[in-house]
């Protein structure tokens, strides 16, 4: 799932390795669940097809290492960590709701309504 231009989608030019911002995500997630397998669907597609960059994603089953979630602060799941060099979010819930997950990365997509 990771590496360069693994998760970019389309087919423009690529931007030269150091300008291409990096999205380290952490998705905490609850075995099989459904909420939590929808949300490893949804972050897969929304790196796919919405992040100008690289996406780095790490996945967590908490009913294996419930720590790592503890020390990061996780108590609820699906919950994704997104750490960018100026900001870190956190978002929970399966990651449905494209426009709200673009929002609060601050990538929101310009949407003409006239």
């Amino acid at each position: 799932m990771t590496g360069p231009g693994a998760a970019t989608g389309g087919m423009a030019p690529a931007e030269p390795e150091e300008s291409r911002p990096v999205y380290h995500m952490h998705l905490f997630v609850a075995g099989d669940e459904p909420n939590s397998r929808r949300a490893r669907e949804n972050l897969e597609r929304l790196c796919a097809d919405h992040v100008p960059g690289e996406c780095e994603i790490e996945i967590t089953d908490v009913l294996v290492d419930f720590q790592e979630a503890i020390d990061a602060g996780i108590y609820v799941t699906p919950a994704l960590l997104v750490n960018r060099t100026e900001s870190k979010v956190t978002i929970f819930g399966n990651l449905s709701n494209t426009q709200k997950v673009l929002a609060a990365l601050g990538l929101e997509e310009t949407v003409d309504d006239r």
